[in-house]
């Protein structure tokens, strides 16, 4: 019987109890390729609190009370806690690594791993990089959007980014338009993978629009726009384009 691929899945974006809708599309992503036959997967997500009294605050509490190790969808879960500092984002990599390296030594001691899998271009990747280089590992990184778009225009930040692109063995984007940003970067294109975000087609599925239309007590034209409502989902475009779509829900 082949030997699995063992994966170690570094991930600073994923569902906990205290936030479980917090990256759930890198959680049902690692959860469907652990699922796939000859493949092993552990996940570490490091816990960024801040400094004291910032850590006192309710949603850092919540964060701070969760178990360490746990399981999410069949997955063992790492959580080790690292001091995340809000005004020096550059020192993020390295205190990830700082906290990651006793669990993922251990692991890789007992049961050794095959690839470290970064789920974010920033900080998870140069934090991949110093572990890979620590564990003598390979590593890829994957960019989802904001990583790059905006972490990748801080320039303390940029260089490492661009670092852990150069030495990842592999890289990976949600599509080809975020993988020609990452190239606009000084990113080598041709180590970049487009790897789209996949849905729960159990929740999502076709339906018939005029008979949801009636059940909803809605006609005409129907606009949705699914996004927080933060400035970089540019959801003003929207709002400002409905005046000149009359009729329109």
């Amino acid at each position: 019987m082949a030997k699995p691929l063992r994966i170690l899945t570094l991930a600073t974006l994923f569902p906990s109890s205290a936030r479980p809708n917090f990256g759930i599309f890198v959680g049902r992503q690692t959860a469907g390729l652990a699922a796939r036959a000859g493949v092993d997967v552990t996940v570490i997500n490091p816990v960024g609190l801040p400094p004291f009294p910032l850590s006192r605050l309710p949603g850092h509490r919540a964060l701070a009370a969760i178990a360490e190790q746990d399981e999410w969808q069949g997955l063992t879960v790492y959580r080790p806690r690292f001091l995340s500092m809000p005004l020096m984002p550059g020192l993020s990599p390295a205190a990830i690594m700082r906290a990651v390296l006793p669990i993922a030594r251990d692991l890789h001691a007992r049961m050794p791993f095959d690839l470290i899998d970064a789920e974010f271009f920033w900080p998870d990747g140069p934090a991949a990089m110093m572990l890979a280089k620590k564990l003598g590992l390979p590593f890829t990184i994957k960019a989802r959007g904001f990583d790059i778009h905006h972490w990748g225009g801080q320039p303390q930040c940029r260089r490492l980014i661009v670092r852990a692109a150069d030495r990842a063995t592999a890289l990976l984007s949600v599509s080809d338009a975020l993988a020609h940003d990452m190239a606009a970067l000084d990113i080598d294109r041709e180590k970049i993978s487009v790897h789209y975000t996949g849905i729960d087609r159990e929740s999502f599925h076709p339906r018939d629009r005029d008979a949801l239309k009636a059940d909803l007590g809605l006609e005409g034209p129907v606009i949705s726009s699914v996004g927080a409502l933060i400035p970089r989902k540019r959801q003003q475009l929207l709002i400002e384009t409905l005046p000149h779509l009359p009729h329109t829900t």
